[in-house]
């Protein structure tokens, strides 16, 4: 008794149309553009921080906080060139 079920049958064409490493790729690259919007959240925290408290350091936080920016850019946009 041989019972066959038509899903099972077609379970090789699925794999022949998304490759485990596309689905990867395609994951990979929707977090890093979650993580550039994260990078300007935290733009956007600095900023309401500096304005809520001013310190001898808020210049150096925004600096950093700008560089971490253009790097998140630069990761995506390699990541993308690279796909």
């Amino acid at each position: 008794m041989n019972v066959s079920n038509p899903f099972i049958g077609n379970l090789p064409d699925i794999f022949r149309l998304f490759r485990v490493w596309d689905i990867f790729s395609f994951l990979f690259l929707a977090f890093l553009f979650l993580y550039v919007i994260f990078s300007l959240m935290v733009i956007r925290q600095v900023q309401l921080m500096n304005s809520a408290l001013s310190t001898v350091l808020s210049p150096f936080l925004q600096l950093i906080v700008y560089l971490h920016f253009v790097m998140a850019i630069l990761v995506f946009v390699l990541a993308l060139l690279t796909v």
